[in-house]
């Protein structure tokens, strides 16, 4: 996968992979170029670090869904899980 310039900091804290061998990331960044593909509508970086959620094509050539995830204060990731649907 090409690689992104980022102009702030971001970090991976939680993975998984699903059958199909697409994996999901969530963790936080402070990053106005955080890449964003198929972004929720609300999505917007916020506050002093906002958590994401990405998703890896299971050929690892690109993003499936990449989104800012959270509100406008200090917001905090959790885990993730791969449902059997992916």
């Amino acid at each position: 996968m090409a690689q992104v310039g980022l102009d702030g900091q971001s970090s991976v804290g939680c993975l998984d992979v699903d059958a199909a061998g697409a994996l999901y990331l969530t963790g936080s960044t402070n990053s106005n170029s955080f890449p964003t593909v198929n972004a929720a509508d609300s999505a917007n970086l916020a506050g002093s670090f906002t958590p994401f959620v990405t998703k890896v094509a299971p050929d690892g050539q690109s993003l499936v869904f990449s989104t800012y995830f959270g509100g406008t204060g200090l917001d905090l990731y959790g885990d993730i899980a791969a449902g059997p649907r992916g």
